[in-house]
């Protein structure tokens, strides 16, 4: 479950880093740290709103009499928050590399594409 809502929140990330190139701009850092803060701004809120839903439908879990599946819920509710968090930390971290990657490797952004 928390690796498909991971999936998602990644898809919806990396979609609207794909739908953003500033007009008139550059290829290169800074172009690429724009289209990152274009696209952190965006899409944070959807993020957090889905990820906030859905840990706390987990976390309701916790107050089951039955132990195992309170268990789960609190286990899945923690892998929510932790997909959260890594979703707008480490990925766009990533973005980042992989454009200056494609950028050297290429000469221009989106490694040609």
């Amino acid at each position: 479950m928390v690796i498909g809502i991971g999936a998602d929140d990644l898809f919806i990330f990396l979609d609207t880093w794909r739908l953003y190139r500033p007009a008139g701009h550059a290829e290169g850092p800074a172009s690429a740290h724009a289209r990152l803060s274009h696209t952190w701004r965006r899409v944070r809120a959807a993020l957090f709103t889905t990820s906030l839903t859905t840990a706390l439908s987990f976390f309701t879990l916790a107050a089951t009499p039955l132990p195992v599946l309170g268990a789960l819920g609190v286990l899945a509710g923690i892998g929510i928050v932790v997909d959260f968090a890594l979703t707008l930390s480490l990925w766009p971290a990533l973005l980042l590399i992989v454009d200056a990657a494609a950028v050297g490797a290429t000469g221009c952004a989106g490694g040609g594409k």
